[in-house]
């Protein structure tokens, strides 16, 4: 999975925190949807990312300008 640029997780499952994604080395975009979402509300390790959407994100610890391609 080191070569995977986008990820989609779209009502699927939740998920306990991001740290998977500093083993995904070649991530750029992130994708979160539906009734997926991290239990742990640290999104600090997605800062890295070109582009992070989050649908519902009001446990989580960055807001918008922390995050600069949340949406």
């Amino acid at each position: 999975m080191k070569k995977v640029k986008t990820l989609s997780i779209v009502d699927s499952i939740t998920i306990n925190d991001t740290k998977f994604v500093d083993r995904m080395d070649g991530l750029e975009i992130l994708i979160v949807l539906g009734g997926s979402y991290f239990i742990n509300g640290d999104l600090s390790n997605l800062k890295r990312l070109r582009h992070v959407s989050i649908d519902d994100k009001k446990h989580y610890n960055l807001k918008y300008k922390d995050l600069k391609g949340i949406v």
